[in-house]
């Protein structure tokens, strides 16, 4: 309850959104594939990750790869 009130949410929706954050950093770093990216961030399932992140940025992972660049 504490940790809800401090931070407005609850802990597993709270690590849940770091590990995203996580993940579309290292995605922009165009480094590490997708698959790699959901395993660095703790996903051992690949699609669990990829609905994950289109539920959070409204892009696939895939998606937004090819969205940064473009940008560039």
């Amino acid at each position: 309850r504490d940790f809800k009130r401090q931070f407005q949410t609850t802990p597993k929706q709270w690590l849940t959104e770091r590990r995203l954050e996580k993940a579309r950093s290292l995605l922009e770093q165009k480094r590490l594939s997708v698959t790699d990216v959901a395993y660095e961030i703790g996903y051992e399932n690949i699609s669990h990750f990829i609905k994950a992140f289109k539920q959070r940025y409204n892009v696939s992972p895939k998606q937004y790869v090819l969205s940064q660049r473009q940008e560039v």
